[in-house]
């Protein structure tokens, strides 16, 4: 899973930041990404750019955890 930053709405109307475990699943030939948010569940389309964005962040991020830039 990947932790994501998003914006949401509260009932004053105010947007907050909050970063939130995003679920990347593949359903047939779609992406997908999930997310509980506030004890809703979210599901939408992503496209394959994003996937290939989210797997290069999370190779960049595994090389700092190993020491490598």
């Amino acid at each position: 899973m990947e932790n994501t930053k998003i914006m949401t709405e509260t009932n004053s109307h105010t947007l907050q930041d909050k970063e939130v475990e995003v679920l990347y699943q593949k359903l047939g030939d779609q992406w997908f990404a999930f997310s509980v948010i506030d004890g809703d569940v979210f599901m939408s389309p992503v496209s394959d750019e994003t996937i290939r964005q989210v797997k290069n962040e999370q190779g960049h991020h595994e090389d700092r955890s190993r020491g490598q830039a």
